[in-house]
């Protein structure tokens, strides 16, 4: 069963999305910064973890990425404009 996840993420309000089981062949984030804004990818490997940037990090054009590492959670945070966020999990 694939979950997806599809979410406007606007300035100043983050989105996480939370791994509840973690799948080969990983997780799949596209990000589709807002016209003349960027999107920041971000992981924490623990409830308790620092937020890290995953390789993409600061992204303005659409950018897709493959998580293939366990990861507990995912965080996205728009800057200048809202974008969207697709995460499909298989």
């Amino acid at each position: 069963m694939i979950k997806q996840f599809k979410r406007d993420v606007t300035v100043a309000a983050p989105i996480t999305y939370k791994v509840s089981v973690f799948n080969n062949p990983g997780i799949l984030v596209a990000l589709t910064p807002g016209s003349g804004g960027t999107l920041k990818a971000q992981y924490r490997v623990t409830a308790e973890s620092t937020w890290r940037d995953l390789t993409s990090g600061t992204v303005s054009v659409y950018t897709e990425e493959l998580v293939t590492k366990p990861v507990d959670a995912i965080k996205i945070t728009a800057t200048v404009a809202t974008g969207v966020v697709e995460i499909s999990q298989a």
